[in-house]
Order: structure tokens, then C-alpha cells, then sequence
């Protein structure tokens, strides 16, 4: 008998496991895709999509945008500043360009690092895009700024992130901005800034591009999920004195990012108990610890009902 009730509970036991991992669906933003790829300008410096015809856009309306519609949720549109909206002001911008790091600048400035032909996004995919912009008090603010088009908030949960050509050749090689290149003092973070709908912020992630000599040079996870629902994404970068000058920083403000996850709610939602289910009674509750309750606890609570269903509910 002892061992009929070991192996009931671990039965349960799986069954809480199972329930636990079903609270949302991960969906993943990949830019692939000819809605996606429509929206890569050429040229990569002062093409008619992301500058219109040179000095951007008057309307929000006709500004670059794009919109995750029934997926991830996520959209962006370039910042507006100085009388219109242009990427010279801040924005993310979908690329499939590459080149060697030697060859980058300004007007190679949606490329990343590649000096062969092939798909270069995460996973050998083709598309990817391309962050510019930080928050600096002295010139302004032009941080790159996802929001979500369903109005809510949710968990992004991770996105990865790659150097680019043109920040690669100027902290490698120097240029006319950063005359000298890195050394083993420098320091380069990209923040991940968390909003909630009210404006207020509500923490701040990083993860290191330059740090000990070392740079990021291929694409690498940025797990976002502690940041918990947000409605606003906001990316910055804080660095060394060495990259920054009168003007701001004298390195290239450009992050290259791929597959972004977001946790989304299960299409069905949680299972509660139907009208037509009304002749079912409970006859057990237990925590997601698999602790049987003498009843309903705030959170998660797994409940086996006498029709034999074991449902999960939230109070």
C-alpha cells in the first residue's frame, strides 16, 4: 500500500511538473520573413526607409516602424527628434548585411562582422536588425525603445546580441571619433531598461560587449526574464572614460540583436472549472510543491476533482 502512494504522488508529482512549464508560450521574434525582409533599407546610410528623402519623416504615421502582430506583440518605431523622426535619432532597424570588421563605418552601419558570403543572423538565419542609440543628458536621448502593440505587459525572457562592423573598427582600429583602440581598461555594457505601463522604471540588466580585453564577437544569449512583465524595453550603454569624449561616447552606439523571446500568454488560458462541469467536487488541493492544502492558497494551486481531472487554478 505504501508503495501505491509513492507512486501516486509521483504521478501528481509529474503532472505538477508539467503544469508548472505550461503557464505561457514562448514566442520568438526572428525577423525572418518577406514582411521582415521588405523592410531592409539600401542604402545602409541614408536609405529612403529609415531617412526618407534625407532628413526623415514629419508624421509618425509615415516613420519606420514595425509591428510583431500576433506573436511576440513587440513594435518599434524610430525616435523623433530635431522636427522629424530618422535613425540618426535612435531606433531598431531590420539588416541582413555583413561585412569584415576593416571595412566598417558609418555607411557599412547595419552590417555585422562577416568577411563571407552566407547567412549571418543567429542560428545561420538571415535577417537580424540593428539597435542605435543611448541616453546621453549633455546631447539627448536617442535609446533604442520596444513597446508591445496588445497594450499589456509581459516577460521578454531573452534576445541575442552581436557586435556590429562599424562599433567593431572603431574600438579595435580607432577612428575619427575614437583615436585610440581598446585596451585591457576598457568597458563597454549594454543595458536592457525595464518599464512598467505607468513610465516608472522598474530595473536595469546588463551584459558585458568589452570587458578584460575580451569583446563580443558572435552572437550570445541576454537573458531578460528577471526583469518579470514589462511594457516598455529601453536599451542604453555605459562605458569606459576611454569611449567617451566631449560629445558623448566616441564609440559607435550600435548593438545587433536577434531571435527575441517573449513569454506569452497560452492561447486557451488557465484551466478553470466550466459551467458544465458543476457536478464535480474537489477532493484534493495541493501547493506546486506537490504539498497537499486543506484549501485554496494565493497562487498556483493543483486541484484533482471527482470527475478525475486534476486542474490548475489560480486564486
Amino acid at each position: 500500500m505504501k508503495k501505491f502512494y509513492t507512486v501516486a504522488f509521483l504521478a501528481l508529482g509529474v503532472i505538477l511538473s508539467s503544469s508548472a512549464q505550461e503557464d505561457y508560450d514562448l514566442k520568438v521574434l526572428t525577423f525572418e520573413g518577406d514582411k521582415w525582409s521588405a523592410l531592409i533599407d539600401n542604402a545602409q546610410y541614408g536609405g529612403p526607409l529609415l531617412y526618407g528623402e534625407g532628413n526623415g519623416f514629419y508624421t509618425e504615421e509615415d516613420a519606420y516602424k514595425w509591428y510583431d502582430e500576433g506573436n511576440t506583440e513587440l513594435t518599434s518605431t524610430i525616435n523623433n527628434s530635431w522636427g522629424s523622426w530618422c535613425y540618426w535619432s535612435g531606433g531598431v532597424a531590420v539588416s541582413n548585411y555583413y561585412t569584415s570588421y576593416e571595412e566598417g563605418g558609418y555607411t557599412t552601419q547595419l552590417g555585422i562582422d562577416y568577411n563571407k558570403d552566407g547567412n549571418h543572423g543567429y542560428d545561420n538565419s538571415s535577417n537580424f536588425a540593428v539597435c542605435f542609440g543611448y541616453n546621453d543628458p549633455s546631447i539627448g536621448d536617442s535609446r533604442p525603445v520596444f513597446t508591445f502593440g496588445d497594450g499589456q505587459e509581459h516577460v521578454i525572457d531573452h534576445l541575442y546580441v552581436n557586435t556590429t562592423a562599424y562599433f567593431l573598427h572603431s574600438v579595435i582600429l580607432g577612428d575619427a571619433f575614437q583615436s585610440t583602440a581598446m585596451s585591457d581598461n576598457t568597458k563597454a555594457y549594454l543595458l536592457a531598461e525595464g518599464y512598467d505601463s505607468n513610465g516608472d522604471i522598474v530595473d536595469t540588466l546588463s551584459i558585458a560587449v568589452i570587458e578584460k580585453g575580451t569583446i563580443i564577437r558572435d552572437w550570445t544569449k541576454f537573458d531578460l526574464s528577471s526583469l518579470g512583465k514589462i511594457a516598455t524595453l529601453k536599451l542604453d550603454w555605459k562605458v569606459s572614460d576611454d569611449l567617451i569624449g566631449q560629445f558623448g561616447m566616441t564609440c559607435p552606439a550600435y548593438i545587433a540583436i536577434d531571435n527575441v523571446a517573449v513569454r506569452m500568454p497560452k492561447a486557451d488560458g488557465v484551466a478553470t472549472v466550466a459551467a458544465n462541469d458543476a457536478n464535480a467536487t474537489v477532493v484534493a488541493i495541493y501547493d506546486a510543491n506537490g504539498q497537499q492544502l486543506t484549501e485554496m492558497q494565493s497562487g498556483l494551486n493543483i486541484v484533482k476533482m471527482s470527475d478525475g481531472t486534476v486542474r490548475k487554478l489560480f486564486k
